[in-house]
C-alpha cells in the first residue's frame, strides 16, 4: 500500500514538473522571459510556505511524539554468521573490512535533552531553506519591477549567506549531538543476565557473543563544510549586487 502510494506521488510530482518545464521552455523559445521569472517567483513562494509548515510540524512532532525518527551513530560493526550455520553455497564476495556505523531508527522513550537537540536541528534546517526560497522570490520580484540591483536585495543576499554558513553548520552539530544522546539512551546497558540458561550454554554464549547482541553506542558529529563554502559564494554575489546597485544609482542620475 505504501509502495503504491509512493509511486503515485512520485508520478504526480514528475508530471507536474514536466508540465512546468514544458511551459517554461515554450515561453523561453518565444522570448517571454518575464513569464519564467513569474513562474520561478510563484514556485519559490510555494516552496517557502511548504517548508515553513513542514518545519513547524517536524519540530512539534520531535518534541511531543512518543516515537521519534532519528539517525544514531554506533561503534562500527558487521553482522557475522552464527558458527553453527553453514552457507551452501557461500556468497561470491566477502566483507573483509568496514561495517555499519549509523542507523536510521524509530525510538520510543527518548529523553527531553535528545529531543531538544534534534528539534533544534530541524528548526535550523527548515528555516534556512525557507529563507533561501524567500530571497529567490524577492529577487524575482525585483526583476519584474525592473530594479534587480537594489541595496535591500544585496543586504538580503548577505543575510542568506550568513544564515546558510552558520545555520548549515549549526544544524549538523544539533543532529550529531542529538543522535549521539539518542544512541546512548537506546543502546547503553550497565549489566545483563541470561535467565534460565545453563552454565554450558552461558559459556558458549560468552565465547561467541561477548555482548548483549545490541550495537554499542557511539558519539559522532559528522560535519560537512558545504554550507560554509556556499555561504561564502553567496556573500561574494551579494557584494557584486551592492556594486551593481551603486552603478545603477549613478546611471539613474545621468539619464
Amino acid at each position: 500500500m505504501f509502495g503504491s502510494t509512493l509511486m503515485v506521488t512520485a508520478f504526480l510530482v514528475f508530471a507536474v514538473g514536466a508540465a512546468i518545464a514544458a511551459i517554461v521552455a515554450t515561453r523561453w523559445s518565444k522570448g517571454e522571459q518575464g513569464d519564467i521569472v513569474v513562474v520561478t517567483r510563484f514556485l519559490a513562494a510555494i516552496y517557502a510556505a511548504i517548508s515553513l509548515v513542514a518545519t513547524v510540524i517536524t519540530v512539534v512532532t520531535t518534541l511531543v511524539s512518543d516515537v521519534v525518527r532519528v539517525t544514531i551513530p554506533v561503534q562500527q560493526f558487521w553482522p557475522d554468521v552464527h558458527p553453527w550455520v553453514m552457507l551452501t553455497p557461500p556468497p561470491q564476495a566477502s566483507v573483509v573490512g568496514g561495517g555499519i556505523s549509523t542507523a536510521d531508527v524509530d525510538i520510543t522513550g527518548l529523553g527531553l535533552d535528545a529531543r531538544l537537540w534534534l528539534a533544534g536541528g530541524h528548526a535550523l534546517q527548515g528555516m534556512t531553506f525557507t529563507l533561501i526560497a524567500l530571497v529567490v522570490a524577492l529577487l524575482c520580484h525585483r526583476m519584474l519591477a525592473g530594479s534587480p540591483f537594489r541595496a535591500t536585495l544585496a543586504r538580503s543576499i548577505a543575510i542568506v549567506a550568513a544564515t546558510i554558513a552558520a545555520g548549515g553548520m549549526a544544524w549538523q552539530v544539533c543532529f550529531g549531538v542529538g543522535g549521539s544522546i539518542a544512541s546512548d539512551q537506546a543502546l547503553t546497558v550497565s549489566a545483563w543476565a541470561a535467565d534460565g540458561v545453563s552454565s554450558e550454554a552461558m559459556n558458549y554464549l560468552m565465547e561467541y557473543f561477548e555482548t548483549t547482541g545490541l550495537p554499542q553506542s557511539a558519539m559522532l558529529i559528522d560535519l560537512g563544510f558545504w554550507p560554509l563554502m556556499l555561504g561564502l559564494a553567496l556573500a561574494v554575489i551579494g557584494l557584486a549586487f551592492q556594486h551593481s546597485a551603486r552603478l545603477q544609482r549613478d546611471t539613474e542620475g545621468l539619464v
